[in-house]
């Protein structure tokens, strides 16, 4: 992914980094074992902290996908226009 800027901070980069380099099923799960170990041992403040900033990053991507289909959508109906 070329575009990181959606994640908050450096240390979501890396976790994004090392998921994305994983390529079995196995070394997935693992990550994501590791991953809910490390979150239950927040506080739940810093739990909470984290599920927020996790869904601004969605809540972002999602955004942005959106805008993406709209141009889409707009230079698809231009090419129409353009050949009638």
């Amino acid at each position: 992914m070329k575009n990181l800027s959606y994640l908050p901070n450096v240390a979501y980069v890396a976790e994004f980094e090392e998921y994305r380099k994983l390529k079995t099923i196995e070394e997935k799960e693992a990550f994501k074992k590791k991953m809910k170990a490390e979150f239950n041992k927040k506080t739940p403040e810093e739990q909470q902290t984290y599920m927020d900033e996790y869904k601004s990053v969605i809540l972002a991507i999602r955004d942005r996908v959106e805008e993406l289909i709209e141009m889409v959508k707009r230079e698809n109906e231009a090419k129409i226009m353009a050949m009638a």
